[in-house]
């Protein structure tokens, strides 16, 4: 049977990648989120409202869900898309819409194969909790025991060595990503990360926090293979997606596969290529919504599928349990083997879990209740779906628990009394300092005893205290009159002190994460002052990154900052901080994915080069 990936042409007219190696996407995403605030960033609009549903009203969910994706498809410029809501052990509803190829009228339905991106990582995560369960895999067991000749350099001497259980919460604290490479016409075989990392720092002390990670699951289908003495694909089709009836899946595309298979659709609604990826188990999946909802029925019945006990029921319980509660860093996230948990939406029900894919022109979702037992899938063929696809599978579930348990969401907003959710940490004797954070440098001052401003990006504000012990950001208009804004509203800001580092949390909402810390025992060598300049890259396939420049500058307190340029729409974004370890490295300085990863110096023919993610950077000259 034939295996290949597919191939893409053109394909660095724009961004492609979502899932890895998104630094600038993921920039774009921190900064607009807190410091967008003068500009009156863009909502996303709000679904089709949820009917009033009465547990065993089937027929209207089904209305709605087909009315609710019609409406987020003509509004969204998406040309097929498929959907599935399981109930228990089987598919209640399953349906396609619009086209799977447009040109050729072929329509969507259950069984259309779209790419799915990081949902890849999940029956990925399966095999390894099988080969945990038949004694060929210890969780806690150094992955450098399966890959004997794995390498990660490392600054942390006293860290242990990560974990499987590590890469699959992804707290291993490996680099997010080595972009060259990652994607292209012809991209290395997966198993080239492992030679790749031995030029790579590790960024972060393995299980100190959470670091959404694509390498992870590269090395850990490596070590399916080392450990099964099979290449990946007949390892997980032969455990996981044929014991599921997964028929339509496969991380390689095979042949009785691709007259199923979508076209991909870019944001104008017309047809356009995918690239092909280097990651397989991390992002190359190909399948249906068929198929994956027989994956979560695995899931919602305690691994039994089919009246077969596929997985052991403590498995399933652990890939479902946060892994995570010991590490404040992570704030108040939470999150299993790969899913995610605890979506604020479903805090009314609990128990709940998911996970995107998002490729260029693929995007998808799976999102389920373990306590309900009902879960859906959502997979669409169209760069307009974006952002679109987990708000339509939250519908759809809220719809699935309404009709199912009779559990109708809340009609009342929340309030956002989160106190008890940040741990208990302490305070530092005093807030002012410089802060190296995703969203550049932040500088705190204290004005008189316990008052506080903060600088950032030329944005100053000021820091009030408020009743639950956070600090509440206020702008005032030209350093005078306090301006109210939504954003402002509903952000707090707090400071404390984790594993000796005074950091710097964030709360939206009912969502606190650690983005910065401190900046402590700063010294900037010489060799890295000299090195102030535009850079830009020549290099095709690191278009990916998306940047058209990237700056050096040294500002007035001595501190070397980097500016990152965008190629589509030169917006700079923010001045990450850069901290020197010595004359030929530096790391981003900041708490989160993509920070305290790498950069480091290579002398070449042509004069000296700055890496990152193994992207080469030659200085402008003047």
């Amino acid at each position: 049977m034939g295996l290949k990936q597919a191939s893409g042409r053109g394909i660095f007219r724009t961004q492609r990648l979502l899932d890895g190696g998104g630094l600038v996407a993921f920039l774009l995403l921190t900064t607009g989120l807190i410091w967008g605030l003068l500009s009156a960033p863009s909502q996303l609009a709000e679904p089709l409202p949820l009917p009033p549903l009465a547990k065993g009203e089937q027929r209207v969910l089904e209305q709605y869900a087909s009315e609710l994706i019609m409406d987020e498809m003509s509004r969204n410029t998406i040309v097929g898309l498929s959907a599935a809501i399981i109930a228990g052990d089987r598919i209640v509803w399953a349906k396609g819409f619009g086209y799977a190829d447009r040109e050729a009228k072929q329509p969507a339905t259950p069984d259309t194969v779209y790419r799915v991106g990081s949902i890849s990582k999940i029956p990925n995560a399966i095999a390894v909790l099988k080969f945990n369960a038949d004694g060929k895999v210890d969780l806690d067991e150094p992955v450098k025991r399966y890959i004997p000749e794995l390498v990660v350099k490392s600054r942390f001497a006293a860290a242990p060595p990560f974990t499987p259980r590590q890469l699959m919460t992804h707290h291993s604290g490996l680099p997010s990503d080595i972009v060259k490479g990652m994607w292209g016409e012809q991209p290395a075989p997966f198993q080239s990360v492992v030679s790749l990392l031995k030029d790579e720092y590790i960024a972060y002390p393995p299980g100190t926090i959470h670091s959404y990670c694509n390498l992870g699951a590269g090395l850990l289908g490596v070590m399916l293979e080392r450990v099964s003495g099979a290449e990946y694909d007949a390892v997980m089709q032969e455990t996981v997606l044929q014991p599921l009836g997964m028929e339509n899946s496969s991380y390689y595309l095979r042949s009785h596969m691709e007259p199923k298979l979508s076209k991909g659709y870019n944001k104008k609604g017309q047809p356009d290529q995918e690239v092909s990826m280097r990651d397989i188990p991390a992002g190359n999946l190909y399948t249906s919504v068929n198929d994956l909802s027989n994956m979560m029925m695995l899931l919602l019945n305690d691994g039994v599928y089919k009246g077969e006990q596929l997985l052991p029921a403590t498995l399933v319980s652990e890939m479902l349990t946060a892994q995570n509660n010991a590490v404040p860093l992570d704030g108040n996230f939470k999150i299993g083997y790969e899913f995610f948990l605890q979506n604020p939406a479903f805090s009314y029900v609990g128990d709940d879990f998911s996970h995107g894919g998002h490729m260029y022109l693929f995007h998808g979702q799976v999102m389920g209740v373990k306590k309900e037992k009902v879960a859906v899938v959502v997979l669409a063929n169209s760069a307009g779906a974006a952002e679109r696809v987990k708000l339509i599978a939250e519908q759809l579930l809220k719809g699935a628990i309404a009709v199912n348990a009779g559990l109708l969401p809340p009609t009342t907003k929340p309030g956002n009394n989160v106190a008890a959710l940040l741990p208990d940490l302490p305070q530092a004797a005093s807030y002012a300092g410089s802060y190296g954070t995703v969203i550049g440098l932040l500088e705190v001052q204290e004005t008189h005893k316990g008052a506080y401003t903060a600088k950032l990006q030329g944005n100053k504000v000021e820091l009030l205290p408020d009743k639950e012990n956070w600090l509440r950001p206020q702008y005032r208009l030209f350093g005078i009159l306090p301006l109210s804004h939504p954003k402002l509203q509903d952000m707090r800001i707090a400071f404390r002190t984790v594993n000796g580092e005074d950091v710097v949390f964030i709360r939206m909402g009912k969502e606190i994460a650690a983005v910065g810390k401190r900046i402590v025992n700063y010294n900037l060598p010489q060799a890295w002052r000299n090195r102030q300049g535009v850079y830009h890259t020549n290099d095709v396939e690191n278009q990916l990154l998306g940047i058209d420049s990237l700056e050096l500058k040294v500002n007035k307190q001595g501190i070397l900052l980097m500016n990152l340029t965008t190629d589509t729409k030169a917006a700079q974004l923010g001045e990450l901080v850069l901290y020197p370890v010595s004359d030929q490295e530096a790391v981003i300085y900041a708490l989160g994915r993509r920070m305290m990863e790498t950069i480091w110096i290579r002398q070449e023919k042509d004069g000296e080069k700055l890496i990152f993610s193994g992207v080469s950077f030659k200085k402008q000259q003047k």
